[in-house]
């Protein structure tokens, strides 16, 4: 988060004509690196010494990870999907790390939460592997694949997310509303967009599932 948060000051700095500032904040934008294990493929947090503990489960939520565990907070690089793809060993490689968490049994460790919070509960009773869509940590990762040229999987996995994870009852949602985030994920799924990167303006285009869309009276198609 905090590597994504430099990258957008960098961007405003930009627009502002401040170089100097823009260059440094790119550059701590690429900090993430740092938390990288590349024997394990996951991003792991280190001590004051720099050092990973020896015992790891990606399993495992709390600690160094916030309402999830590393198969969640492993991707959340949406400024710089190319330089993430580059730490595995290339695109190919982080799309099959990325079938890997969507095969991956809907398994957690309470560990530093102590006892399992619902963020937990539901993640294993929608049963998308380690996708937990019911909680924001795994919100952009349906939309990595298309960034890295995959957009048929992209597709896919929305589909089977909007028609199987939702419902037009009062439990309709796989999780906690959020403040509109879970319903405006759905709503942008059926509009066949996304922002990936809400600070670079771009979006990661798919196939609507619908026929025709208008928000405010607009027509979008």
């Amino acid at each position: 988060d905090f590597a994504y948060g430099d990258w957008c000051i960098a961007r405003v700095a930009e627009v502002l004509g401040k170089t100097d500032i823009a260059r440094e904040y790119d550059k701590r934008a690429t900090y993430y690196q740092h938390l990288f294990d590349p024997v394990s493929g996951f991003m792991r947090g280190k001590d004051v010494h720099g050092n990973m503990a020896a015992a790891f489960d990606p399993c495992t939520w709390g600690g160094e990870y916030t309402e999830g565990s590393a198969w969640q907070n492993s991707f959340a690089v949406p400024h710089d999907v190319q330089g993430l793809a580059a730490l595995y060993g290339g695109k190919d490689a982080l799309i099959r790390k990325l079938d890997e968490l969507f095969a991956t049994p809907p398994r957690y460790r309470v560990m530093g939460y102590g006892f399992e919070i619902h963020e937990m509960t539901e993640m294993a009773l929608v049963d998308f592997g380690q996708m937990a869509i019911s909680n924001q940590p795994s919100f952009h990762l349906p939309f990595l694949y298309a960034a890295l040229g995959e957009v048929e999987k992209t597709e896919y996995w929305v589909k089977k997310l909007t028609e199987e994870a939702f419902h037009p009852t009062e439990k309709g949602f796989p999780g906690d509303e959020d403040t509109g985030t879970t319903a405006a994920w759905y709503i942008l799924c059926l509009l066949g967009r996304y922002r990936l990167c809400p600070g670079s303006g771009e979006w990661i285009m798919f196939r609507p599932l619908v026929k025709s869309a208008k928000i405010l009276g607009e027509k979008l198609f």
